[in-house]
């Protein structure tokens, strides 16, 4: 926002645009292929995040719901 004074523009953005998303803890397999991430959102609540990498694809796991149905081995939400 340009528009606004240089002095006070970070304030601002703190007071009207706080974090949403804070990362937790990350965990990484041996050869990196797969990350997964505990997520703390701006209420606190707690989700998770699982990043695959595949020969040809990328999948993105994300946890938001207590009782996820998939059953995941590495996801505590789905155990």
């Amino acid at each position: 926002m340009t528009d606004l004074p240089v002095e006070g523009r970070k304030e601002m953005v703190q007071a009207f645009l706080p974090p949403l998303l804070t990362e937790v803890k990350r965990l990484k397999t041996a050869n990196g292929d797969t990350i997964k991430f505990l997520w703390r959102l701006f209420d606190g609540a707690l989700v998770e995040s699982v990043l695959m990498r595949y020969p040809g694809r990328i999948t993105l796991c994300v946890s938001s719901q207590a009782g996820c149905g998939m059953n995941c081995p590495f996801c505590a939400t789905g155990q």
